[in-house]
């Protein structure tokens, strides 16, 4: 996962803390590891390809993200060391 912040803590001076992004990223990843994908929302629904995974963890993450002063940017799943597959929200930007 990719997220982007502009503004530092003055406490910490940290965008975020990458140990509470770490926990939320494992805990939406608990869910799908070792587990048979078209058995879970939404994938009995639409085929658990790596693009399908990646959209559907960046709207896991984006929901659990919403109170943190960094927005997610995107997410990539990774097949093999060599492929991958990254989701990027659509914005108004990319019809023009």
């Amino acid at each position: 996962m990719t997220a982007d912040g502009a503004k530092l803590t003055e406490d910490t001076e940290f965008v975020a803390d990458f140990s509470v992004l770490k926990r939320i990223l494992n805990h939406e990843l608990e869910a799908l590891d070792h587990k048979n994908l078209n058995e879970i929302e939404p994938f009995t629904k639409i085929n658990p390809t790596s693009e399908n995974i990646a959209c559907h963890l960046f709207s896991r993450l984006k929901a659990a993200m919403f109170s943190f002063p960094v927005e997610l940017y995107s997410v990539t799943v990774w097949e093999t060391d060599k492929q991958c597959a990254t989701y990027i929200e659509p914005t108004s930007f990319s019809k023009i």
